[in-house]
């Protein structure tokens, strides 16, 4: 945490709902007799028609109003499908399930959308215009009641990484479901990065996440992921003209390119807020938070193998594009390696003389 208080345990202030009451003397017992009697019957009857019934109790934790609840249905979700069950029971469609389950939560719930970018510049509002106020004004009313909720947020992004970057876990799940997941992921960030914007000049709760953290976790972790797909054979080939509503690779391939343009921008944007010398402590603390990031991106990209690396010019463009404004010399010079590399074929060692 870099801008909100993480409660302590004598803290009289923390939330009860969030510390401890029913949920620690009963929540996982109760799950505990659910999965018992759900692999009894899977044994028993052969169908794993149970199963779903405890995806659905789950998914109801969730979806709850209580913080509380929701972390605790996630971590179990995460538990039953890696832990609880014998994988041979944890098949495609269960991960599909599970994966759907994980993306809904990264959403923000009441989250309005955006104005249209050819939204009137009259004085006079338009019906879209006033649309957007109230539904802006609900979603601050909300927020303000349901704030514990930013909890589940957080916990999801731990589950999402644990669950992509086990190479057993992830090899079950299949590429497929795990892009589901990265991308479900970006999704949140955008949307976490939207809420702190609305909320900005609103009075913030003293012990939940602030939306700009959990963002920003979330985009620690996509580093991870980005360098992942970027690694891919397929998707390192994936050619540009293939539609990525109908190839897998040439979608991850474009999620890499948005992301990373993303990041780096996101990075130049919070250097010019600290360079122009009326940077807010969150400003100048986001800046080298990201800076760090993106040297790490940068510097990942580089350490790939020449060989995988050459077939990857698709990059170059976002790479040069994107950080022309920064001052910052070690992010360009990795910069630079990185497209040296894209257009050299690497050095190999001369064979020895024969004698």
């Amino acid at each position: 945490r870099f801008i909100t208080k993480e409660p302590s345990d004598g803290d009289s202030g923390a939330t009860d709902d969030i510390s401890n009451g029913w949920l620690d003397s009963m929540f996982d017992p109760f799950m505990d007799a659910c999965v018992a009697l759900c692999k009894r019957a899977v044994e028993s009857y052969k169908t794993n028609v149970i199963i779903e019934e405890v995806f659905a109790m789950l998914n109801h934790c969730l979806v709850s109003d209580s913080g509380a609840l929701a972390v605790r249905g996630i971590a179990r979700l995460e538990q039953f499908v890696t832990s609880d069950l014998d994988q041979e029971l944890v098949r495609e469609d269960a991960w599909a399930t599970v994966c759907h389950m994980l993306r809904k939560v990264l959403s923000v719930r009441g989250l309005p959308r955006r104005l249209s970018s050819n939204a009137s510049e009259s004085e006079e509002k338009t019906a879209e215009e006033v649309e957007y106020e109230m539904e802006v004004r609900e979603f601050i009313a909300e927020e303000s009641a349901l704030s514990e909720r930013r909890y589940a947020g957080a916990s999801t992004v731990e589950v999402i990484g644990s669950l992509v970057t086990s190479d057993r876990i992830s090899q079950e799940i299949g590429f497929r479901w795990s892009f589901f997941l990265i991308s479900g992921l970006g999704r949140g960030i955008y949307a976490w990065e939207e809420a702190a914007y609305l909320l900005q000049d609103q009075a913030q709760p003293k012990y939940a996440p602030h939306y700009l953290e959990t963002a920003f976790y979330g985009r620690k972790l996509m580093n991870r992921f980005l360098l992942q797909l970027a690694a891919n054979e397929e998707v390192a080939v994936a050619l540009a003209e293939d539609d990525p509503k109908t190839n897998r690779y040439r979608a991850a391939q474009k999620f890499v390119i948005d992301e990373t343009q993303h990041l780096l921008k996101t990075f130049v944007r919070t250097e010019k807020n600290v360079a122009q010398g009326n940077a807010s402590p969150i400003q100048e603390e986001l800046h080298k938070r990201f800076t760090k990031l993106a040297k790490e991106l940068v510097k990942g990209l580089v350490n790939l193998r020449h060989e995988h690396v050459l077939k990857m010019t698709w990059l170059n463009p976002i790479l040069l594009s994107s950080c022309l404004e920064s001052k910052n010399e070690d992010v360009l010079e990795g910069i630079r390696k990185f497209v040296e590399m894209t257009e050299t074929e690497p050095k190999t060692d001369p064979k020895p003389a024969e004698m």
